[in-house]
């Protein structure tokens, strides 16, 4: 293989992309394109509830139109000392308020169960898709980066699910009030739609802006964020005062806040000037409107009752054209979230189809192969050939950048190589299904995660699948020496371990960083379905005496393959071979590697 390549970009946006997508103002038409989906979105929450939404919804135009008739009707009975159809036309009017009371609270009851139903599908969305990725995506940067926006801006889908499920009430009102168009004249009408389109139009260009100064959509809001960290962190305001820096930051601080809000002024005046543009063109229409109407009923040419309707008319309707504009800009603020739901769920998920792991006894070798991170341009690993076999205990060692963490990651499956094969009984790793890979492997990370709960379920974890075996549990605790954290709890093995979810009567306790790893050994060898077991510094954070302890269990288990990445030499007295990498590149780069038998005490 003669020079370095890069691997192959990802479908997932850079960085930069990612910032541009963030900061893109769309247009009518991509606000428009982006209706069908949040409407899908909506009904793979909950259909059934949408529909009663909109068809709680749908009463609000009959309701309008009977208010507006009912005004008339009260109107017109005033004028003629008519009681009688005065008190008719008051029912009319009090049943049109109950109907719509009625259906006003029961629609906002169901808007917001609508909120919760979407909260939990998104959740749940996001859980399985994620869960589905391809391990090397979830190392990706990239992804991380889009992973980030998305969990950051996930709230925002609320707000726009919301805002959906209120406007077929805005627009079902609106249309009833529209019936109050036979009582006002038509160029009143024309100035009220100007008024909505001036002030729709200048919302859309005012600049996306976060009230907030110092927030991290703009640099010099990670700035001032980092100035302010400083200051207010013992750990490093300990040396910025010893150093004698903190007027330095407050200083850089105020100057980043007063850039910051230059930009935040800006946006803000543009918003002004769109809310007053409108407001002043509605007022036009109200003060032209009612001169009009007022005119032609002073001249006999128009009844009272059409000044009355107009009156309340125009109000309702400039009051509901301006609540759309609203929420329509608001769309339009919030639209981002559209592209980056899409881009986050068009990530590829891994196809968990493939041949089973053959039973038995396993064989796994490494044929020829290279390795380049993404994005990556030099080698990680090259021209490796190796063979393992169940039942060997093998130390893998080599300088820091050797790439034995790289080689543990080939071997989970996490990654793919970018050149060459490992093959597993002769059959490509790559054609095995991922999830029938991970039930024979064991493996233990350099930093361990910590989950909460009842110890017998931490250690059952593995096989949650199965009930816990207190007995065997206390067993396999015992090599490792945790059977005396274990004797020193106030609950064995039902104590909750971690304090987040703990119950106020029975407090949750914390394991030190040495007992958190001994747990997590516990786990992996309580996993007795595992043929494999990867230890990446399995011992880091154990004293001496549990070091000790932990390397003679490991090669105590009969009929797996045990392999330790380490620099530990101990690990070396219970291993069957040591494997020793090269050393990593630019120093000695055309090292082979060294392989070599040996023997393991007991």
């Amino acid at each position: 293989m003669a020079e370095d390549k890069k691997a192959p970009e990802s479908g997932i946006e850079k960085k930069d992309e990612l910032k541009s997508l963030l900061k893109h103002k769309p247009t009518l038409r991509e606000l428009w394109s982006a209706v069908p989906m949040v409407i899908h979105l909506i009904l793979d929450a909950d259909r059934t509830l949408f529909i009663r939404i909109v068809a709680l919804s749908a009463v609000q135009a009959p309701v309008a139109s009977l208010r507006i008739y009912s005004i008339k009707l009260i109107t017109d009975a005033i004028l003629q000392k008519s009681v009688h159809d005065f008190v008719l036309a008051l029912g009319l009017m009090a049943g049109a308020a109950i109907v719509n009371d009625f259906s006003d609270v029961w629609r906002d009851e169901q808007i917001d169960v609508m909120r919760y139903a979407f909260e939990r599908h998104l959740s749940l969305k996001v859980m399985d898709h994620v869960s589905r990725l391809p391990m090397a995506t979830l190392e990706d940067p990239k992804f991380l980066d889009l992973n980030k926006a998305f969990r950051e801006r996930k709230s925002v889908a609320l707000y726009v699910v919301e805002m959906f499920t209120q406007l077929p009430a805005v627009l079902f009102s609106f249309l009833g009030f529209t019936t109050a168009i036979a009582f006002v004249p038509g160029f009143v009408i024309a100035i009220l739609a100007i008024s909505f389109g001036v002030r729709f139009y200048l919302m859309l260009r005012v600049p996306h802006f976060n009230w907030n100064v110092m927030n991290y959509e703009s640099r010099q809001g990670r700035m001032g964020n980092t100035f302010f960290g400083y200051l207010v962190y013992v750990r490093h305001l300990i040396q910025c005062r010893i150093l004698g820096l903190t007027e330095h930051y407050k200083a850089l601080w105020d100057v980043v806040y007063l850039e910051g809000l230059t930009d935040k002024l800006k946006a803000l005046r543009a918003s002004t000037l769109a809310n007053i543009t409108g407001e002043e063109l509605r007022n036009a229409g109200y003060v032209i409107g009612t001169a009009f109407v007022g005119w032609r009923v002073m001249s006999g040419a128009a009844t009272m009752s059409m000044f009355t309707v107009f009156m309340s008319a125009y109000g309702n309707l400039t009051n509901l054209a301006g609540r759309l504009g609203f929420m329509l800009a608001r769309l339009q603020k919030d639209w981002m979230f559209i592209p980056l739901f899409e881009r986050f769920f068009a990530v590829q998920e891994e196809s968990d189809t493939g041949c089973v792991v053959p039973e038995g006894e396993l064989q796994v070798k490494f044929e020829d192969v290279w390795f380049v991170y993404p994005g990556a341009s030099k080698y990680a690993l090259r021209e490796v050939d190796l063979e393992f076999r169940t039942g060997e205990r093998i130390a893998l060692t080599g300088k820091n950048g050797a790439g034995k963490t790289t080689l543990i990651k080939l071997m989970l499956g996490i990654y793919e190589p970018t050149q060459g094969r490992i093959l597993v009984n002769g059959v490509d790793l790559r054609e095995i299904r991922p999830s029938a890979w991970y039930r024979v492997l064991s493996y233990i990370a350099q930093d361990t995660p910590h989950f909460e709960d009842k110890l017998t379920e931490l250690v059952r974890h593995g096989q949650i699948e199965q009930e816990a075996d207190v007995g065997r549990m206390q067993l396999v605790a015992k090599t490792v020496g945790f059977d005396l954290v274990v004797g020193r709890l106030d609950n064995g093995w039902e104590t909750h371990i971690g304090k987040e979810w703990a119950r106020e009567e029975e407090p949750g306790h914390e394991l030190s960083g040495g007992q958190a790893k001994q747990l997590a050994i516990v786990r992996q060898l309580y996993r007795d379905r595992a043929r494999i077991c990867l230890f990446d510094e399995g011992a880091a954070n154990l004293d001496p005496v549990r070091r000790t302890m932990f390397y003679r269990s490991s090669a105590g288990l009969a009929g797996k393959l045990v392999i330790h990445s380490t620099h530990d030499a101990e690990a070396l007295k219970y291993v069957d071979r040591v494997i020793e990498l090269p050393n990593p590149e630019g120093e000695d780069a055309g090292d082979a590697i060294v392989d070599l038998q040996t023997g393991y005490l007991n």
